[in-house]
């Protein structure tokens, strides 16, 4: 069952302990730190709600790609969290090419070692991340 973690206009994150999977969707552009404050605070507690080997539904049908200062925060982000928990897979939806090509580049900058994949549909994706 997903629980709540964080809403706000321009993200959310669920956790579901059972399945140990967090979900977030992205929404809108983001030019540049200012609009999202507590983006760090926010992702780096999902880590600490899901036991070890994780798994991440992330939606960015919605995102647009971001300014340079918020990519290189989610890469730090990344980074900081694979410390904490270590994730076995992350799904990412994507529907635009642009924001896959940048979803893509923060998984590879990041150095994080979570199996990726990249799908049209959430269902998709969550069937993968089921097997």
């Amino acid at each position: 069952m997903k629980e709540q973690h964080v809403k706000n206009e321009y993200y959310e994150i669920h956790v579901d302990r059972h399945k140990n999977r967090s979900y977030i969707t992205l929404r809108g552009y983001w030019p540049n730190l200012g609009v999202v404050p507590d983006i760090e605070k926010d992702f780096m507690s999902v880590p600490k709600k899901l036991q070890q080997e994780y798994t991440s539904l992330i939606d960015l049908r919605e995102f647009k790609t971001p300014g340079p200062d918020v990519m290189n925060k989610f890469i730090a982000i990344e980074n900081e969290n694979a410390k904490v928990n270590t994730r076995k897979k992350a799904a990412r939806v994507v529907t635009q090419p642009l924001e896959r090509i940048a979803a893509d580049r923060i998984g590879k900058d990041s150095g994080v070692k979570a199996q990726t994949g990249f799908f049209n549909s959430l269902e998709e994706a969550e069937a993968w991340l089921d097997e």
